[in-house]
């Protein structure tokens, strides 16, 4: 869940839902603010909030498709604290 209140309110404006895990290319390392993101993806996104992210690191991300979740990206929250 986002913490600025700029990119809660967009959020709010579009129905609530954001299909994006990070600002980033893979492979390529995060992008943390919406000046980086403008410069990596002008001409492509068509809205980008301006402000900093709030961490240096990924998101965590987990595949839980199938009977046991499996991690695929290491973030700051551990699989451990989630299930």
């Amino acid at each position: 869940m986002p913490f600025g209140k700029e990119l809660l309110g967009f959020l709010s404006s579009v129905g609530g839902a954001l299909a994006v895990t990070s600002a980033n290319i893979l492979g390529e390392p995060p992008l943390s603010t919406g000046e980086e993101a403008r410069a990596v993806f002008a001409g492509t996104a068509s809205v980008i909030i301006p402000g900093s992210a709030q961490t240096k690191k990924s998101s965590t991300i987990t595949d839980c498709t199938g009977t046991k979740p499996k991690l695929l990206r290491q973030g700051d929250v551990f699989i451990e604290d989630i299930f």
